[in-house]
């Protein structure tokens, strides 16, 4: 299985949401998550995605983040 596939990421993502699923980004992203995954695989094979720096909300700076791609 290839690093960026779809399938990869798919699979890396479900474990990822677990904790954040209902925050206001998270469903964002998961309304439109298929979209989403398929735009962050195209950008990532081509070397062309661009982490964002988090945000820190009532706490300290936590790692970077993958964005919302809406």
């Amino acid at each position: 299985m290839a690093l960026f596939s779809y399938e990869n990421l798919y699979r890396h993502y479900l474990s990822c949401r677990s904790n954040k699923r209902n925050t206001i980004n998270a469903l964002r992203f998961e309304a439109r998550q298929e979209l989403n995954l398929l735009a962050l695989c195209e950008a990532l094979q081509t070397r062309t995605y661009r982490p964002v720096p988090s945000v820190c909300v009532g706490g300290s700076w936590s790692s970077l983040r993958l964005p919302c791609l809406l």
